[in-house]
Formats: structure tokens, C-alpha cells, sequence
């Protein structure tokens, strides 16, 4: 079976499961200083493709939800809440399909996306990222990318998937994601998930307050779908709400788990 790379923290005065999952080029890694401070057990996941998890040449959110599915049942969890951000909120969507009655759902946080289908707007960030020289130091590597994107905070984020290849004579770099594959079946990313028109597990849908991933209208379908829905803003913050605000964030998912 594929291996699902993970970090776990452990809570010892709390018996709930909490599993995050993590957004597109992401990893488990980008929420382990966040999860830290949740009063609960936490599964940090690499999905696949991404992190130190299996490479495969096939990738979906069914694919993703069902490799979440198959972890918890290798780990013996009978029930968990999932917080999923950008790609994960949307594979964290897809295992309320997934799942059944396998594993119980407890609660779903989704941060700043939603199921519907999205444009794409990784284009740039990809031709960016695949045409980068490895073949030369890391800070000119860094200088490279920032250039393109105009950015130095997301380059660094970018960049914290380079690794050393092993192969390499020379310590030349090579990403530890599974980034032709990643570029090369990206289409997926922006597929809507098809949700039950009456979902009772309690969701709660966050958005970024300088983010346009989730609208008004967004808002008004999840509510229509999920008997016990709620939606927050947090303001002062982008795509990225653990990063820019975190503290809301962490006192919202605590309040709302």
C-alpha cells in the first residue's frame, strides 16, 4: 500500500483526533508551529505528491480523500475532525463522500476555499517553478524565483521543497514533491467536489479577509448543504490565514471544535 508520510503531536489530556491537511505545493511541515498549539491529538499529513509522501502518477481529490481514509484506518482512528486549507479543504470536502461510514467525521474545518470549480491561477507559479535552474546555489536559486514572481515570502515557501538529490555527484538540488506530475495533471486542482444537498456534519468555513477564494455566494451554498454550517472572516489575513493571522485562526477552529 502507498505510504502516506505524517507527524504526529500528541495531547495527553485530549482523546479528540484532529487531521490537516495541507495546501497545493504545501506540505504537513507548513502547519506543524499552528498544530502544536491545538488542544488536541494531530495527524500532520503529506498528501500525495507532496512532502515525503508516495509519488504516483495519478492524482484527484477522490484519490487524496481515499489515501485519508486508508491512513485512518491503518492507525485505527474510528473517528476524526480534518482541517484542510486551499487543496486540502477540498479533499477534506471530497472524504465527507468518501468516508461513509467507515470512519466517523466528527467536524470539517475549511479554510479559504470552496467545493465549486475554480479558474486557474497557479499558471505563473508553475512555469516558474519548472523552469528554475537547479544547477547552482540555493540563494541564487531563491534570487531566481523571486525575480519571477515578484514575491520573496512565497519563493521561500516554494522552496522549501528542494532537496538534495541523492543521485547528484555534485549536490546539485531536485524537488521533493512530485512537481512534473503536479504540473503536468494540474487541471485537477481546480475541480468542483459534489456535495449532498443535506450534510449534518458540523462545518465550519473560513475565510481569508483579503482573499477572493471564497464569495458571498459560496457562503449561501454551504449553508444551503450543511444543516450545521458556519462562516467566519478572518480579517488581516490572505489565502495563507494560518501564516498572516494565526492566533484568530487557532481561536476560532479551538471554539468551533
Amino acid at each position: 500500500m502507498n505510504k502516506i508520510n505524517f507527524n504526529f503531536i500528541q495531547n495527553k489530556n485530549n482523546n479528540k483526533t484532529v487531521i490537516i491537511l495541507h495546501g497545493f505545493l504545501g506540505s504537513s511541515t507548513n502547519w506543524r508551529t499552528f498544530a502544536k498549539k491545538l488542544s488536541c491529538n494531530i495527524f500532520l499529513l503529506d498528501l500525495r505528491n507532496h512532502g515525503y509522501s508516495f509519488h504516483d502518477d495519478k492524482i484527484s481529490y477522490p484519490l487524496m480523500a481515499e489515501d485519508v481514509l486508508n491512513f485512518c484506518q491503518q492507525q485505527n482512528l474510528k473517528e476524526v475532525s480534518i482541517i484542510g486549507h486551499s487543496m486540502g479543504g477540498k479533499v477534506a470536502l471530497q472524504c465527507l463522500n468518501t468516508f461513509e461510514n467507515k470512519v466517523i467525521i466528527n467536524a470539517v474545518v475549511v479554510i479559504d476555499i470552496w467545493a465549486k470549480e475554480y479558474e486557474p491561477r497557479h499558471e505563473k507559479i508553475l512555469n516558474s517553478l519548472i523552469q528554475l535552474n537547479l544547477n547552482q546555489k540555493r540563494e541564487q536559486i531563491e534570487m531566481e524565483l523571486t525575480e519571477n514572481l515578484k514575491n520573496k515570502i512565497l519563493a521561500r515557501f516554494l522552496l522549501k521543497n528542494l532537496t538534495i538529490d541523492k543521485n547528484s555527484s555534485n549536490d546539485k538540488f531536485t524537488w521533493r514533491n512530485n512537481l512534473k506530475i503536479l504540473v503536468a495533471k494540474k487541471d485537477f486542482l481546480l475541480q468542483e467536489i459534489s456535495l449532498a444537498d443535506e450534510i449534518k456534519t458540523p462545518l465550519l468555513l473560513i475565510k481569508g479577509g483579503k482573499s477572493d477564494y471564497v464569495l458571498e455566494k459560496d457562503n449561501q451554498e454551504m449553508k444551503c448543504k450543511f444543516i450545521n454550517g458556519k462562516f467566519i472572516t478572518i480579517e488581516n489575513s490572505g489565502h495563507w490565514v494560518h501564516v498572516d493571522n494565526p492566533n484568530l485562526l487557532l481561536k476560532e477552529i479551538e471554539d468551533f471544535l
